[in-house]
Order: structure tokens, then C-alpha cells, then sequence
């Protein structure tokens, strides 16, 4: 187990679930909040840790400042 700087335990996504996250955003008219997104994530992937809002940004900025999820 790995932890952050503030003793959560760290959650390291694959591409899979970086993919399940943009699913979960959504498009246009049609988006959901970080916090809807990270509690039907954690409903999707219950033997995850719980991600935080932050992980949710974290792994969306990169797709829409570059086109890509790394």
C-alpha cells in the first residue's frame, strides 16, 4: 500500500479507469459534477480505494488539454 502526503492510501489508475472517468464527465449539456463522478465511480469500482475530486481532475485535464490521458 501507498500513501500521499496526507496519509491517504494513493490510487494509481489505468487507462481503463481513466476512460470510465471521461464516460462518467460526460459531453456538452450532459456533464456531472467531479464529486457525482467520484461517488459512481467508487459505486463502479468498490474494492478501489476511493478516489477524490482532485484524481478526477487530474486524470480529465490532461484528455482536454492534449488530446490524450497521460
Amino acid at each position: 500500500m501507498i500513501f500521499n502526503a496526507r496519509g491517504r492510501e494513493m490510487v494509481y489508475l489505468t487507462e481503463v479507469h481513466k476512460i470510465t472517468i471521461l464516460q462518467l464527465i460526460g459531453y456538452g449539456d450532459k456533464t456531472r459534477t467531479q464529486a457525482e463522478v467520484v461517488r459512481l465511480f467508487q459505486e463502479k469500482y468498490p474494492e478501489l480505494p476511493p478516489i477524490s475530486q482532485g484524481t478526477v481532475k487530474n486524470s480529465i485535464d490532461p484528455f482536454f488539454i492534449d488530446g490524450n490521458l497521460n
